[in-house]
């Protein structure tokens, strides 16, 4: 039985760490929210020439102005300087709950606060990532937020 939940923990613990890898991951941005900010034009959403994601129109990005382009890349920069410091803990977090998982003998309420205070951490990344994408749609028009919409809606994970 013991052993049973010692493998139960290091699967949990693998999947956090694969899928907190992707979480964080990306294409080089913290606020990948749907889009990429023209950089590489990837697949997942990038700012893409042309269509929107729902194809119907232009991509939100390429309707903007010049003041809302500046206003964007404010509010870009001010997440990222929100989210360094989340993503370093986050890191540090994932790395010693996997040191505790492999330890012998380890008691699972260790391992239990671990992923709690890890999860913490990931809460507060969320919290500051969907406050970012309700500013973005607040400068947004009609027509922009429509297809901002459809990207956000298109996408499974928030980097």
């Amino acid at each position: 039985m013991f052993k049973q939940k010692i493998l139960y923990v290091m699967v949990f613990s693998g999947s956090l760490a694969f899928f907190g890898q992707s979480f964080a991951s990306g294409s080089g941005h913290s606020h990948d929210h749907g889009h990429s900010h023209g950089h590489d034009g990837d697949s997942h959403g990038g700012h893409h020439e042309g269509m929107d994601s729902a194809g119907g129109g232009m991509h939100w990005s390429k309707l903007i102005s010049k003041e809302q382009k500046k206003e964007v890349d404010r509010m870009h920069h001010e997440l990222d300087d929100a989210l360094k410091p989340l993503k370093e803990a986050e890191a540090e977090k994932q790395k010693e709950l996997n040191e505790l998982t492999i330890k012998d003998g380890m008691d699972q309420a260790k391992i239990n606060q671990a992923i709690d205070e890890l999860m913490a951490i990931k809460n507060k990344i969320l919290r500051h990532r969907y406050a970012h994408l309700t500013e973005m749609r607040h400068i947004l028009d009609d027509a922009q937020r429509k297809s901002y919409d459809a990207a956000i809606l298109k996408r499974h994970e928030i980097k």
